[in-house]
């Protein structure tokens, strides 16, 4: 029967608001009614306020006026009902008073988890209690709604047995005073016939003695006054009650009898004595002891049998209790008119003809209407126009159905905008079912109601971008196997949108070599982390094959379960054209690599040269740097330059070069020695464009005089054999800052040698010549501290242009090597602090061993994958994963000790500097095997540059940061592109 809470807080708040407010409006009913009647509205509200299985009240005003009423849910049996009722009397006993406000029981072998209120007040005493079978009963919504609930019995109970008390009174005075006055009468027309006139004046002392006595006997407060209002006589009740004599009573206007606050209500008697009718009213009269206590004086006109006043019969009734219940239900209504005013709710209350008559102060500061428009109907002035006729067609509909509704619209603030509110209708039944009034509340939904629109609007628009794209999301739980696809997942997969989405489904069009490694996939989705990306395919059932890339991440569900969110595109065009590409890139760059032969284009019109990757490894170019006429000058052998300016006349004159050789001179002296050729097309628009090709013949040329030179060097190679090793290691050390040295020498001279010379570019030249010397340097210095523990010097760097440099390093020897590098970089990569040669050289050492454990065996594919990331305390990580033999997870501690290699060959030294190198940055190295297939992982962290000077440096990073940039796979002689 009761149900748990799962609304939100606001929702809970509203809905505690209107089960108070709905009290108040039964509290407003109960006025003049009896304690039945009373007990039985509360109890009903109180069952569908609070969803319990039973409700019991209890109420004892007096020995002979005592009420229990209890109200059961559906599905009670009448004798379960009288066992439940037995129960809690057997348990808790006959004194209320003695109740727990909170507890249980159990009848037929079911627990009812109780909460109790007491109703105390004066003479009267009760109970209300509310039980139900939801351990969670009762909450704090449920025991604020069960105290002020019986408050309000109390204070109405209360009040109508007051009022009882009051008429039964009332009823005996009248009765006595009827039945006295009447015995009286007949008694004295006896006197006034049997005894003479002589005996008159004593006949009329008697019977104002029997009067008297008249009125001592009746069993209240009563005075008897003359017809010109001044107190002849007053009961001993009066007289003990005030603590004066008659003499004084007559001067109560000015003696204190009367509370001086309620001297106007009482002088005006004086008009009531004149008119001769009876009166009325409320007044405090001050007790012997000072204290003044609130009376109801009525005053009854005494006539003769000619209908003329002879004596008013004043009776007074104590009715403090009466005025203290009403002053408290005064500081009650006050206090919820406040809590009304104050909760920021927007509350109406209307008539049962839909006349507003009550707002709260929320929508008269929020909502723009007229002076004393905000009841009645004038309200709907600030109605929207256009929601008028809407608005009060439901209005309309509701008031003749009777029935709770709700309606969306426009109401104007008081800054002159229309906001979109949420108005909600529900009516107030009487006991008897007729419709007391009408409750409502106003919601400014404007905001949400906007975010509505714009969350469509985006609804629309991925929708219409997943067609665009040919992407569908698609959405799994596999604790219950709900399963959401879209509806371009429906398209992808070829299915109906009516049929029920499933991972069956979803395995049924899988291609069967890719149903293991989807499955495999999806197992590893178990736990929160890191989306998987894979592409497979689907074999549908004409036979047709889709290439689908797919991106699935498990994000965890509130509960802790597996919530698996996903998108998957169809990539069969691009497979298709990739495929294509590649196999015609692979046959070109094949050839070019295998004959060492570079391609090249010269536009005559305009010099502009554009060569191949082969071309600009040949000349030592920077891959895609701007190639001119006089940098491929400056590349030549200054003997052979005579022979370069003829071939290009001739070229400028049309004529087909032949076959012929020339020397490539470089600034660290080497010489290579290039075979060109080239032909000239003439397009469709007269431009000329001369295409040539240029072999590198260094090789077969130098062959030939290395054969004499090789049986003298024979000798002095196997002597210098054992210090190979560790002049290799130290020459793998320097070797990157000596590449920088080469290419800044190479500019500066290229920029002295023009004319004019460029002397500003060049100078910034010799200055990274000079930098990148003194980390050659440093390199040295460095490796001599791995055991003297000498300090870093440490700068600002991006760690992941730091790896890209690295990898355009390797590039060539893992070309030959067949390796492919794949990288996956954080494009958002904080910088980090550290020396770039040791940080390179440690980076450097991870991927020459990765590839190294390649070549010793382990899996067909041979790949090395390189990530970057961020650890959660903010570090910076990179880690190097390969397809190898793997790590022996006891050995995996040695690795990094001095002089320990897993290599016939090794020196045991890399991972050991490397381990140094971190150290000093207060970073910190680690190896792994592969938990999904062979191959081990080796990787690094280290703390983030500080935030102060983060942001001041973040400029000096490269600008485009595109998702090419941080994933991104190098193959072969591709990996030359990214050379610097």
């Amino acid at each position: 029967m009761n149900r748990a809470m799962t609304q939100s807080d606001p929702s809970r708040l509203r809905g505690c608001l209107n089960n108070l407010i709905s009290l108040v409006a039964l509290s407003a009913m109960w006025v003049g009614g009896d304690l039945s009647e009373i007990g039985s509205r509360l109890i009903e509200a109180l069952s569908a306020m609070l969803e319990v299985d039973f409700i019991f009240l209890k109420i004892d005003v007096s020995a002979d006026q005592r009420l229990e009423l209890s109200h059961f849910a559906q599905g009670f049996a009448a004798a379960g009902r009288q066992e439940i009722l037995e129960c809690l009397m057997a348990l808790f006993g006959a004194n209320v008073a003695d109740w727990p406000t909170k507890s249980r029981f159990s009848s037929n072998g079911t627990t009812f988890h109780i909460a109790s209120a007491q109703l105390g007040m004066s003479n009267l005493t009760g109970l209300l209690i509310a039980g139900s079978r939801d351990p969670s009963f009762p909450n704090e919504e449920q025991r604020l709604i069960l105290n002020v609930a019986s408050n309000h019995a109390a204070l109405a109970a209360q009040e109508a047995a007051n009022r009882i008390a009051e008429r039964k009174k009332a009823t005996l005075l009248e009765q006595e005073a009827t039945k006295r006055t009447r015995e009286l009468a007949v008694s004295n027309d006896a006197l006034m016939r049997e005894i003479t006139d002589r005996r008159r004046e004593e006949a009329l002392r008697d019977s104002e003695l029997n009067a008297r006595l008249l009125v001592d006997s009746v069993p209240g407060l009563v005075a008897i006054l003359s017809p010109a209002g001044d107190v002849q006589a007053a009961n001993r009740q009066l007289l003990t009650y005030c603590g004066i004599s008659i003499e004084e009573f007559n001067n109560w206007a000015t003696n204190g009898s009367i509370h001086e606050e309620d001297l106007p209500t009482v002088v005006r008697f004086s008009e009531a004595l004149a008119r001769g009718k009876s009166f009325e009213y409320e007044a405090r009269v001050r007790r012997h002891d000072g204290v003044y206590r609130w009376f109801h004086l009525r005053g009854l006109p005494f006539r003769n049998t000619n209908a003329v006043i002879v004596r008013w019969y004043v009776f007074l009734a104590d009715i403090e209790e009466r005025k203290q219940v009403e002053a408290a239900r005064e500081r009650n209504e006050r206090d919820l008119y406040q809590i009304i005013n104050t909760i920021p709710v927007m509350a109406w209350s209307a008539k049962p003809d839909g006349t507003i008559d009550f707002v709260n102060r929320h929508i008269l500061q929020s909502v723009e209407v007229p002076p004393g428009a905000a009841k009645g109907w004038d309200w709907f002035h600030a109605v929207h126009p256009e929601d008028v006729e809407s608005l009060g067609a439901v209005w309309r509909e509701l008031m003749s159905s009777q029935v709770p509704g709700q309606v969306e619209a426009r109401l104007k603030c008081q800054d002159g905008s229309f906001r979109w509110f949420l108005v909600r209708f529900n009516p107030l039944f009487a006991q008897d079912g007729r419709l007391m009034k009408w409750y409502g509340t106003n919601t400014d939904i404007h905001d949400s109601s906007e975010a509505n629109q714009d969350l469509r609007r985006s609804e629309a628009f991925l929708a219409q971008g997943q067609r665009l794209t040919m992407t569908g999301s698609i959405w799994w739980r596999p604790l219950t196997d709900d399963m959401f696809w879209s509806t371009e997942a429906f398209r992808l997969f070829e299915y109906r949108l009516d049929e029920k989405p499933t991972i069956e489904l979803m395995l049924s069009r899988c291609h069967p070599e890719d149903v293991g490694q989807l499955q495999s996939t999806v197992a590893q989705l178990n736990t929160v982390g890191s989306p998987a990306d894979f592409e497979y395919r689907l074999r549908m059932e004409d036979g047709r094959i889709k290439h689908l890339h797919a991106v699935l991440q498990n994000v965890g569900s509130e509960a802790g379960d597996a919530e698996i969110f996903g998108a998957i595109t169809d990539i069969t065009e691009r497979k298709i054209a990739e495929d294509k590409l590649r196999h015609s890139e692979m046959l070109l760059l094949a050839g070019q690599k295998m004959s060492q032969t570079g391609t090249f284009s010269w536009w005559l019109d305009n010099d502009n040269v554009s060569g191949s990757e082969e071309f600009y490894r040949i000349f030592e170019f920077e891959p895609g740097s701007p190639t001119t006429l006089e940098r491929i000058a400056s590349r030549i052998h200054p003997a052979d330059l005579p022979l370069l300016r003829e071939k290009i006349q001739a070229a400028r004159d049309g004529l087909d070069n032949s076959e012929y050789q020339i020397r490539l001179l470089f600034e660290n002296g080497a010489i290579k020695h290039v075979r060109g050729i080239s032909r000239m097309v003439e397009h469709k628009d007269g431009r000329i464009e001369c295409i040539g090709a240029t072999q590198d013949v260094t090789l077969r040329q130098l062959a030939e005089d290395a054969r004499d030179k090789g049986r003298s060097d024979l000798f002095h190679v196997t002597r210098s054999m054992s210090l190979g090793e560790m002049a290799a290691s130290i020459a793998h050390e320097v070797n990157q800052p000596l590449s920088g040295i080469m290419t800044n020498t190479n500019t500066c001279l290229r920029l002295l040698s023009a004319d004019p010379p460029n002397l500003p570019v060049a100078l910034k030249a010799v200055q990274r010549t000079l930098r990148d010397s003194q980390r050659a340097a440093d390199v040295i210095a460095r490796l001599r501290a791995l055991f003297k523990k000498t300090a870093t010097v440490c700068e600002p760097l991006d760690l992941n242009e730091a790896a890209k440099q690295v990898i355009t390093l390797v590039g060539a020897d893992f070309q030959r090597r067949k390796i492919v590098v794949r990288t996956e970089m954080d494009g958002d990569l904080p910088l980090i602090e550290g020396d770039r040669v040791q940080l390179q050289q440690v980076v450097l050492n991870l991927l020459r061993n990765a590839a190294d454990a390649i070549d010793e065996g382990g899996s067909e594919v041979r790949e090395i994958v390189l990530r970057t990331g961020q650890e959660a305390d903010g570090a910076v990580r990179l880690t190097v994963q390969d397809t190898g033999r793997g790590v022996d997870p006891e050995n995996i501690d040695m690795l990094f000790q001095a002089f320990h290699s897993t290599k016939p060959e090794g020196m045991g030294i890399g991972l050991s500097v490397s381990r140094s190198i971190l150290e000093s940055h207060r970073g910190r190295i680690w190896a792994e095997g592969r938990h999904e297939g062979p191959g081990a992982s080796f990787g690094f962290s280290i703390p983030r540059h500080a935030s102060s000077r983060e942001a001041e440096l973040t400029d000096t990073r490269p600008e485009t940061k595109s998702r090419s940039d941080v994933s991104k796979e190098y193959r072969f002689d591709e990996a030359l592109r990214g050379r610097d």
